[in-house]
């Protein structure tokens, strides 16, 4: 099952209804994220890194928004220990049906645990590894604080949350720099001005970031104690957080 050229939001129109990751931006999400998120392929190479580095025996490493499988294939292929679970979840079941046959053509589908379900309502069982790859952005923030205390409490000593996300700058001048870097970035890998702005109408309202220093509060308060910015590509971050 190959994936498709981004052109979901080429038409004028498309950005009239709010963005959903349906059958169309299933078929070409490998394709959007690499052309959308700066620094994707780093941020794989660092989240499997650190998974793969913290996981234990007898735990589970959960990718919440799994998406198409592309973390989770790294997962199943490079983990060491047999006894630990690799868990997939995600909302959309035209995501989870891609994830299905990138596993499968991966040769991993019997080593990965493949769950539908909204963030809000996935349940963790003793974790060494959660990581939310512009995951949590997509939820009702007022649900964040107690899904963030769920990974928490889910996580043995010494496990590790990836949380990456794209952030909001209250700063107006810093805002207005991010998003000109940002959409510069985009037209650079082939996205027309049409295209820019039809995906940012549509998104508007359904992805919510937070400030950095609202992504660290949330996790302070669910009870890290150590927190570290660890990538940041224009507006998007990476967030390592580690139970002791």
């Amino acid at each position: 099952m190959t994936t498709r050229e981004d052109k979901v939001f080429s038409d004028e129109e498309s950005g009239s209804e709010t963005f959903r990751f349906g059958p169309k931006v299933a078929a070409c999400f490998d394709n959007m994220v690499e052309r959308s998120i700066p620094l994707y392929w780093e941020l794989q190479r660092a989240a499997v890194t650190l998974a793969l580095r913290h996981a234990q025996p007898d735990t589970a490493i959960y990718d919440v928004g799994c998406s198409t499988g592309t973390t989770l294939v790294s997962l199943a292929l490079g983990c060491p220990f047999k006894s630990t679970r690799i868990v997939g979840t995600d909302y959309s079941p035209d995501m989870l049906e891609r994830c299905r046959a990138k596993l499968e053509m991966s040769g991993c589908s019997d080593r990965v645990e493949l769950t539908n379900s909204a963030v809000e309502e996935t349940t963790f069982e003793r974790a060494s590894v959660v990581m939310m790859n512009y995951t949590l952005q997509f939820s009702n923030p007022d649900s964040r604080s107690a899904t963030v205390r769920r990974v928490f409490d889910a996580l043995v000593p010494g496990g590790i949350f990836i949380l990456a996300e794209k952030l909001k700058f209250e700063d107006k001048n810093t805002a207005a720099l991010m998003e000109t870097l940002y959409y510069d970035f985009k037209r650079r890998n082939g996205y027309s001005e049409t295209e820019i702005e039809q995906k940012k109408r549509a998104l508007d309202g359904f992805l919510v970031p937070f400030t950095r220093k609202q992504n660290e509060e949330l996790l302070f308060g669910a009870g890290f104690t150590q927190v570290t910015q660890i990538l940041q590509g224009y507006p998007f971050s990476v967030f390592l957080a580690q139970k002791s």
